[in-house]
């Protein structure tokens, strides 16, 4: 069945949700029914996928080691943290790190979402300090000025 426009037939799939029927040009395929849906129809839970059971996985993070705890089943976060923390040697808080940018006098701590690494010594700092003349890059010349040919590979 042609779904698309006229000069493309075969772009697009109907949302195939009982409820919607959607024509979207961008579909969703889901990994485990395989069955195309929309945007709002595109989570296991939305479309009601009976096969998602084995797919759907869910991790709680400890806020004592920083570790992420896989819930087993019908268990909810305080449970599969109690059972993280009553795991012989899992929870270790000693083990916690709160790396922060190597720049100097910069405190601020480096997470996924504010972190880059310096092109050029693959340095990992803080966003403000990411470029190689923010933190003292060790593979910048410090006798020229900044170009093209101031820069050595360490």
């Amino acid at each position: 069945m042609a779904c698309g426009t006229e000069a493309f037939p075969d772009l697009g799939r109907h949302c195939e949700e009982e409820s919607c029927g959607q024509l979207d040009f961008l579909p969703f395929l889901c990994d485990c029914c395989h069955k195309a849906f929309c945007k709002e129809h595109r989570s296991y839970a939305d479309h009601g996928c009976e096969k998602a059971g084995h797919a759907s996985r869910t991790v709680v993070v400890c806020e004592a080691c920083s570790a992420s705890v896989e819930r087993r089943g019908g268990e909810d976060d305080n449970a599969a943290l109690a059972r993280h923390v009553a795991s012989s040697g899992a929870c270790d808080p000693s083990k916690k790190r709160r790396t922060r940018c190597p720049a100097r006098a910069c405190r601020e701590k480096l997470s996924f979402s504010n972190a880059a690494a310096c092109r050029l010594c693959r340095q990992r700092l803080c966003l403000r300090h990411r470029f190689p003349d923010s933190h003292s890059c060790r593979c910048l010349r410090k006798t020229d000025p900044p170009s093209a040919s101031a820069v050595r590979v360490c």
